[in-house]
């Protein structure tokens, strides 16, 4: 987190406070660096998982929760 931190610096320097220390640690702006690309690799994966399961499933049924409703009985008439 610390290396990131300070190839982060680099790029968009850290704003220096009157007293002259950074307004946040290096190792604390790598590591937030580090967190928000993993969660947006999470979120991704989730929006692409969610298009493969209706793809292969077309008679699922998305609730509000985002959950997978089976619906197995769909278009089965009865006897």
């Amino acid at each position: 987190a610390h290396k990131t931190g300070e190839w982060l610096n680099e790029q968009t320097p850290i704003k220096i406070k009157t007293h002259g220390r950074y307004a946040y640690s290096l190792f604390r702006y790598g590591l937030d660096y580090l967190a928000d690309q993993l969660y947006r690799q999470v979120e991704e994966a989730k929006r692409v998982l969610k298009v493969v399961i209706l793809l292969l499933f077309p008679l699922e049924i998305l609730n509000e929760g985002g959950s997978v409703k089976m619906s197995c009985t769909e278009g089965i008439s009865s006897v």
